[in-house]
């Protein structure tokens, strides 16, 4: 799968994982984040950062997921998201 940005990962020790990414001038930047809920679930979160301002894009969030759910929503997340 190619996704046409430029995306920053961090990789906690825990195993969750923020993806950060400039759509370019003038326009938010992207943040994906695959936390964990609990001791065996995910949230899968995506925000607009528009100079430090948190949108919250809940049509792609998800929460309560198995991690292969969360994987599998988080393909479907970055091919929607460019």
């Amino acid at each position: 799968m190619a996704i046409p940005l430029n995306w920053n990962t961090e990789i906690s020790d825990n195993g969750e994982i923020i993806w950060k990414a400039s759509k370019g001038q003038g326009k938010p930047d992207l943040i994906v984040e695959l936390v964990k809920d609990g001791t065996n679930s995910w949230n899968v979160n995506v925000f607009t950062d528009n100079q430090g301002n948190l949108r919250r894009k809940s049509q792609h969030c998800n929460k309560g997921l198995t991690l292969s759910d969360a994987q599998t929503h988080l393909e479907t997340t970055f091919v929607a998201l460019v």
